[in-house]
């Protein structure tokens, strides 16, 4: 099998430029069209989410996730895709195959659910190419259909994490194949569903402990949901023992997502130095993570660590464009706060237009087009404050092209508000 390492840096953005090239060297030519998302075939709805360098010759790790009553698989996968996608692993979250009107959803059925997570599994096989032995994991009702298949099957099933189940219906026969799988029970212990389910687990614990060790880990003061914490720990789980990483992957030194939300919490706080370090900290760990570069950059811009901002601006657009998938809706503030923060000082403007149109130049064939748009409304504001009107004008007709170049189906519409700002072009 493969080995899956990351590199370690020293800090985000020293000595990082071979690092991202080998990134950005790696990724799919069509990487902006991936098939990231929920897919409607061959009788299966499923959420899936691809390595972020995915390419179709490669071979990867599955993961597949089952999800609990109310759920769904594009809910199962929002937690766990944010580990998965820099795993080497493609993640596919099936819908439950028994209606659950009442629900207004799917649901699992135990033994009625055998055959079709079994075809569904050779379905994946067929479409992807992928190793045997994939890692199962379920919560809630979810997870009592993981441990029951795996008990059942434990020659399909033989990586097995189960979060927050009740485990109930498992044939006594099958007990023993407990033996067989590798196992982790996983629960919060806070609030009533948690307590119950925690409850459950001991219990299951208690009697599966008469055959093997059973592995257990509970999330103090967690609720009975799914979370990046949970996936985290899961994940740190399953590669411990694993050949495909080895002791320098970033997971068994630390939480790349836990830091980047610490950064974040304490960004919303307006605590913008201490955000920093929590962010060198995620891209220490992983150098790659877009929305640590863009907040990385933005709290830089808003602490007044400039020499920080103009090192990773154009950088988190880059790794921003090459992993679409990544919620861009937090980057329209970056460049008004940017805005705001030229229009008052000539000196500075003056060298950041340089730096802004110096730097377009190179990077505008690797960015995407909502990110150029933006940098040319900027620039017209910023020309326009400096009475500069022939670059203003100019800096405004690039901007109202590119921003008239973007789908008004797509998420960038949205989050970049694209048709107010094709008005604020044509009325400056």
């Amino acid at each position: 099998m493969e080995k899956t390492f990351f590199i370690k840096v020293k800090a985000p953005y020293y000595k990082f430029l071979i690092f991202l090239f080998l990134f950005i060297f790696n990724l799919p030519i069509n990487s902006q069209n991936k098939l990231d998302g929920v897919i409607q075939e061959d009788g299966f709805t499923y959420a899936i989410s691809l390595p972020v360098t995915f390419k179709k010759e490669k071979k990867y790790l599955l993961g597949i996730c089952l999800h609990g009553l109310y759920g769904s698989g594009k809910f199962m996968a929002k937690d766990f895709s944010i580990y998965s996608r820099y795993m080497n692993m493609i993640l596919v979250c099936p819908n439950g195959n028994i209606p659950d009107p009442s629900r207004y959803a799917t649901k699992w059925g135990s033994e009625d659910s055998i055959e079709y997570l079994q075809t569904f599994l050779d379905y994946i096989k067929r479409k992807y190419n992928v190793y045997d032995n994939p890692l199962l994991i379920g919560f809630s009702q979810g997870a009592n259909q993981a441990f029951y298949m795996a008990l059942r099957d434990p020659e399909i099933w033989q990586t097995v994490a189960v979060l927050s189940g009740g485990y109930s219906e498992i044939p006594v026969e099958n007990h023993p194949n407990i033996t067989k799988i590798k196992l982790l029970f996983i629960s919060g212990d806070t609030g009533p569903g948690e307590i119950y389910t925690l409850r459950r687990m001991n219990e299951k614990i208690a009697l599966f402990s008469q055959y093997t060790k059973i592995n257990q880990t509970i999330i103090k003061g967690h609720l009975h949901e799914t979370s990046p914490l949970f996936a985290y720990n899961i994940f740190k789980w399953y590669i411990k023992d694993s050949s495909n990483f080895k002791k320098s992957f970033w997971m068994n030194k630390g939480d790349f997502y836990g830091e980047y939300s610490k950064g974040e919490d304490e960004f919303q706080k307006g605590n913008y130095l201490k955000s920093i370090e929590y962010f060198k900290s995620s891209l220490k760990l992983n150098p790659v993570f877009p929305l640590t570069h863009s907040r990385y950059a933005h709290a830089s811009l808003l602490s007044g660590k400039l020499k920080f901002f103009k090192r990773s601006f154009y950088n988190s657009l880059e790794i921003h464009t090459n992993d679409p998938t990544i919620s861009r809706k937090n980057i329209p503030q970056l460049f008004e706060d940017l805005r705001i923060t030229l229009k008052s000082d000539d000196k500075l403007r003056k060298y950041f237009i340089h730096y802004l149109e110096s730097n377009l130049r190179e990077y505008e064939p690797m960015i995407s087009g909502i990110f150029s748009a933006e940098i040319n409304l900027l620039l017209a504001y910023l020309h326009n404050y400096s009475n500069d009107p022939e670059e203003s004008k100019r800096a405004l007709e690039n901007a109202k092209t590119l921003f008239l170049s973007i789908e008004d189906t797509s998420s960038d519409y949205l989050d970049f508000q694209v048709q107010k700002k094709i008005e604020i072009t044509e009325n400056f």
